[in-house]
């Protein structure tokens, strides 16, 4: 008897400590270190390899990454849950490893798979009579080597020329234009001048090195000599022989020659003991998605110039980004049925949301799946059915909150998920989401200005009754929105207050403040209370939690 209890603890202990992972993952992820993020993950599975919420976490993680082992994770997951008795998030954990099998085209995995997801009771996926389209490929050259380019454009030596030109989109959103003095226009910043003198100076040392693309300087005293260091930006003082220095001529491209890694040491070592000099500077060959033609304009063709044309167009890096999101059916339905030109409006929209879209045989996956459909339609105001429709009416609808709310319901499943997506509890929370005032968009900005209502979603949790927890009732936190410092939260959420009647009403105060690029104390304060009270047998007393949130300034 006296072991039940120890078990009982350990058994709280474990479910903490996964919460703790995610969470903690979590706030890497959104501060941009995924790595790290997954390193944990990695470290606390280990250690614990058979907590579901764990595994779920991670094996979402790699979907978002689009690492092939995702499909492995969620298949772990789901066995996790399984053996936990938890069928509804092993049902949903075993639908991701299915739809990523259709998603690679690895038909006999999805059909193992899809076995599996039905013996559980999973209903609403079928195998399509034809594999996923694959993606349209084609590639471009980048003058130089990749581990030159590399450090000048700030993307990692490890990077597949897949993932290249996405990598490069994102430095150019992020950190390549800046507003002018007069707010008129955008100007390029330092970061991509030095892309573009590197790009000038490579395409310079690619016409040296000649057909074989091969860099010679054959002897101290060769004609190549002088071509060479004239381009990098150097000369020598002293003649051929042990004397040899090289010294700077021309300090802006002696410091790109630098900066790039270009072995100018080895050079100077060559010319001192009159060895020759070899480099190969063969050009680094990208991957380009859907081809360099749909990017550009007829204007723009040249294959040549597509790299100084992709990076002198912020909009056009945000459209690939956007687009490299989304998973090879959705896009090329998308494709098919709505021009580059209408696409690219919703290039921001794409970016920050479009991981979540799906569309499968023409239909649109929606959060809520078959039950959420009338839902769906009725809010965007077309039904999922027609996928590539319901797709560009979502994307349209008050400049990126729906599609908002739509990536926050999208990134959760089981119980929470068919709570929210309950018609008129959706109807109601996106009406809080969106606002009155529509413009800006959360997608306007290059960042998130916040995660909050991904949060929020992420972290809700049921009680016995099937409804929404909210640690000690309702009462601490009505009594927090109407006693808060005027204008600290929202003045109508604050007057509002004192008509709540039920959890959905706290939830609707919630994601209202979601939307604001501001300190959301009571989400923080929420999501804290509802993370200790997920762990124990007993909640916390309604006067513990009024004593937490109004000493929260001090508790923090």
């Amino acid at each position: 008897m006296l072991r039940v209890p120890g078990i009982f603890f350990l058994s709280c202990l474990m479910v903490w400590a996964a919460n703790e992972t995610v969470d903690r993952a979590g706030r890497l992820e959104d501060a941009g270190d995924s790595g790290a993020a997954r390193d944990l993950y990695v470290k606390a599975i280990r250690g614990n390899s058979s907590e579901p919420e764990m595994l779920s976490g991670y094996a979402a993680l790699l979907e978002r990454y689009h690492d092939p082992a995702a499909r492995a994770a969620w298949r772990r997951s789901s066995t996790g849950w399984k053996s936990l008795g938890n069928n509804s998030n092993a049902i949903a954990d075993q639908r991701r490893a299915v739809i990523l099998d259709l998603i690679v085209g690895d038909k006999a995995a999805a059909e193992k798979d899809l076995t599996d997801f039905r013996a559980m009771g999973g209903k609403g996926i079928d195998l399509p009579t034809a594999v996923a389209p694959a993606i349209p490929i084609a590639s471009t050259d980048i003058p130089g080597p990749l581990r030159s380019f590399a450090r000048m454009a700030a993307i990692s030596q490890d990077s597949s020329p897949d993932t290249v030109l996405t990598a490069l989109a994102r430095n150019v959103v992020t950190n390549g234009f800046q507003a002018s003095h007069s707010s008129d226009e955008l100007e390029e910043t330092e970061y991509l001048k030095l892309v573009r003198r590197y790009l000038s100076q490579a395409r310079e040392l690619e016409k040296l090195a000649g057909p074989d693309k091969m860099i010679r300087v054959t002897t101290c005293e060769s004609s190549q000599t002088n071509d060479l260091l004239r381009v990098l930006g150097f000369r020598m003082r002293g003649g051929c022989g042990a004397e040899v220095v090289l010294e700077t001529l021309n300090a802006p491209r002696a410091f790109l020659t630098t900066d790039s890694g270009f072995p100018i040491a080895q050079l100077e070592e060559s010319l001192r003991t009159d060895k020759p000099f070899v480099l190969d500077y063969k050009p680094t060959r990208v991957n380009v998605l859907y081809t360099p033609d749909y990017w550009t304009s007829s204007r723009e063709k040249t294959p040549i110039d597509f790299i100084d044309t992709f990076i002198s167009d912020p909009s056009l890096c945000r459209f690939y980004l956007g687009m490299s999101k989304l998973d090879p059916e959705t896009a090329d339905t998308l494709r098919r049925s709505m021009t580059a030109v209408r696409l690219r409006a919703y290039a921001n929209i794409l970016d920050f949301f479009g991981g979540q879209f799906e569309i499968r045989q023409g239909r649109a996956i929606v959060p809520g799946g078959t039950r959420a459909t009338a839902a769906w339609a009725d809010i965007v105001g077309v039904s999922p059915d027609k996928g590539p429709e319901f797709i560009e009416k979502l994307l349209q609808r008050d400049d990126g909150w729906l599609a908002a709310l739509y990536d926050a319901l999208a990134r959760i499943n089981g119980p929470v998920q068919e709570y929210l997506t309950d018609a008129t509890r959706m109807k109601r929370f996106y009406t809080a989401v969106r606002g009155r005032i529509t413009t800006p968009g959360p997608a306007r900005p290059v960042f998130r200005s916040n995660a909050d209502m991904m949060l929020l979603t992420t972290r809700l949790h049921l009680d016995s009754n099937g409804q929404v927890h909210i640690p000690g009732g309702l009462e601490p936190w009505r009594s927090l929105f109407e006693k808060n410092p005027r204008g600290k939260y929202d003045a109508r959420l604050s007057r509002a207050a004192a008509a709540w009647k039920d959890s959905d009403d706290l939830l609707e105060a919630l994601f209202a403040l979601s939307r604001k690029p501001v300190d959301n104390e009571p989400l923080k304060i929420f999501m804290a209370l509802s993370d200790i009270d997920r762990a124990r047998p007993q909640p916390l007393q309604t006067a513990t939690v009024d004593r937490v949130i109004h000493g929260w300034g001090t508790f923090g």
